[in-house]
């Protein structure tokens, strides 16, 4: 069977983490099917652009394919520019790769517009929900009822979690639709490591001092704001022993971050690498005491997953799915949203235990192996055969 993955969720050259979900997904899926391609949709307001492939990429013979959207009120119209866009693309990939299915990421505009195409074109179509995309659009009338109406026309929709499922399950779209799998983790790249001094001397961190963990992008759904006021808590509470945080990523928060820990006295205690390939993610997870997230709002983010395969354990805001994979004490703490005390305490608890949980938890997260995951979709993708 030939699959054809479509979505803007796709990494080029510039942009090498952009939906690396989904790489990784297609390298694992690359030994259950004949042969799978890629086309990655590129959204621009205007001007000519060109992509390439990251050469890791390069077995899936990626094409890009740019489209023109309108911002913030082209809800009504951004599926039809791209549906547009894509029907040319794909009808010339075909001539090349007469491919079975399609499997599309990001159900607006990307899946509303693949719906569109898949009639008038007849391929068989499988949507993924990624987080925001159930999230934050069911909330506006307009891409809720598109969304509905694609997840009720493809042949089913994948979720990355199952808060994701039920939301989307309120929202209209029949159960018989709704498979919740949750993305894997590399277990060869994220494993324990111990505490390496040479490691720490490394990524430049103290030997004498332990670290909080953040990975992500800095804004205001992630809720940056609340975990440093936790962290400068929770280190009054421990002023014997050194606690500092590595936030890993970047975004329009950054400047506030840094503000907001100088004015802690917490400055020269932050350390902000930017956004950093996975392998080095894994280097910063092997030497951290947990990983923290403050999110309003989440699906299963990957590096949860990832910090398990480390052996770390997480202390996140009790929000999306999370409560799902987090679901034993020895995998760390769920505290509510928006309460910087009670997250406070989860850090102290977490840090003052005696117990080295690594190894239980690595163990643990062998359940979502990358190759485990890539079953499930074959299980799924071929289940009509």
């Amino acid at each position: 069977m030939r699959l054809l993955f479509v979505s803007n969720l796709f990494p080029d050259s510039s942009e090498p983490i952009r939906g690396l979900d989904n790489a990784c997904l297609l390298s694992y899926l690359r030994g259950h099917f004949d042969e799978i391609r890629a086309v990655g949709v590129r959204p621009v307001l205007g001007g000519a652009r060109t992509f390439s492939a990251r050469a890791e990429d390069e077995f899936l013979s990626p094409v890009y394919c740019t489209t023109r959207y309108i911002p913030k009120i082209g809800s009504r119209w951004n599926h039809r520019l791209m549906a547009r866009a894509l029907g040319k693309t794909l009808a010339r990939v075909r001539t090349e790769f007469p491919f079975d299915r399609v499997l599309g990421s990001w159900l607006y505009p990307d899946g509303c517009a693949l719906r569109k195409l898949s009639g008038s074109m007849g391929f068989p179509l499988w949507l993924i929900s990624q987080g925001s995309d159930a999230h934050a659009y069911l909330e506006m009338p307009t891409r809720r009822r598109l969304i509905v109406d694609a997840a009720c026309r493809s042949r089913g929709v994948i979720t990355r979690s199952a808060d994701l499922a039920r939301r989307l399950r309120e929202a209209g779209v029949p159960d018989e639709k709704l498979h919740p799998i949750y993305n894997g983790v590399d277990t060869q790249m994220f494993r324990p490591g111990g505490d390496d001094l040479e490691l720490r001397a490394s990524l430049g961190l103290d030997p004498g001092r332990e670290y909080l963990l953040f990975v992500g992008n800095f804004l205001p759904v992630k809720n940056p704001s609340m975990l440093l006021e936790a962290w400068r808590i929770a280190a009054g509470q421990l002023a014997d022993r050194p606690v500092d945080l590595v936030m890993i990523g970047a975004g329009p928060l950054e400047g506030e971050i840094r503000r907001q820990a100088d004015e802690a006295g917490l400055g020269d205690r932050l350390t902000i690498p930017g956004r950093l390939p996975p392998a080095k993610v894994a280097d910063y997870m092997r030497v951290a005491r947990c990983l923290v997230l403050s999110s309003h709002n989440e699906g299963v983010p990957n590096v949860i997953l990832e910090a398990f395969a480390s052996g770390l354990p997480v202390i996140s805001t009790d929000v999306g799915g999370i409560g799902e994979v987090l679901d034993a004490p020895f995998l760390g703490s769920l505290v509510p949203p928006g309460d910087p005390q009670a997250f406070a305490k989860a850090i102290a608890e977490t840090l003052c235990t005696e117990e080295d949980p690594r190894q239980r938890i690595a163990d643990r997260a062998q359940r979502y192996a990358w190759h485990r995951t890539a079953e499930q979709y074959r299980d799924l993708l071929c289940a009509d055969l």
